[in-house]
């Protein structure tokens, strides 16, 4: 729930140690509070009480194909510690703009032939994946993006966004949405 509280001190998980992006520690806010402000602690915690394996069921409900053999995870892929495709990225922020369906990405819309006739029309197709309320919290939690320095606008439409950062932030990902579009950006050092 948005406002349970979640602690973002230094923790050990078995081996594993997370780091957040900044190096710093905040204590104890709200899970609002910490998914807007990607702290990493909290979201590990989040993952070992519900378990990888139904984090990663609930990954490919939402249209990643590249989580396979759920052996190969551990408690960082939900900081992203495993290479997934970033159109399936994108596909997969476009359940929460549908409110809870999945719609699968599909980049070709139509094709028409030299005479104008149409030889193939996409035909997308809705399937509800996730549950519509929770959905609902989450693009609350996420809209506006201003977490940044300056809120993000699209056309004068206000939408909601996610930052990530890689190790050392070397990479830097934005996605934006609204209920009419999912934008995904990567910046960084290939």
């Amino acid at each position: 729930y948005p406002w349970s509280s979640l602690a973002d001190i230094p923790t050990r998980f078995g081996d594993y140690s997370p780091k957040n992006w900044d190096g710093l520690y905040i204590g104890f806010r709200t899970a609002r509070d910490m998914l807007r402000w990607s702290r990493n602690i909290p979201a590990v915690r989040v993952v070992t009480t519900i378990g990888v394996n139904n984090y990663l069921d609930n990954a490919r409900a939402f249209g990643y194909t590249t989580y396979e053999d759920y052996n190969n995870y551990g408690q960082s892929v939900i900081l992203g510690g495993a290479d997934i495709y970033l159109d399936e990225h994108a596909q997969a922020y476009g359940v929460f703009a549908n409110g809870g369906d999945l719609v699968k990405l599909n980049p070709i819309l139509k094709i028409e032939d030299s005479n104008g006739n149409i030889v193939y029309s996409a035909n997308p197709q809705r399937e509800p994946v996730a549950d519509r309320y929770g959905i609902s919290q989450v693009n609350q939690i996420l809209y506006r993006l201003d977490t940044l320095a300056a809120p993000v606008y699209w056309d004068e439409r206000d939408v909601a966004g996610k930052t990530g950062t890689t190790e050392e932030n070397k990479d830097v990902l934005l996605v934006v949405y609204s209920p009419d579009f999912v934008t995904l950006a990567w910046g960084g050092n290939n």
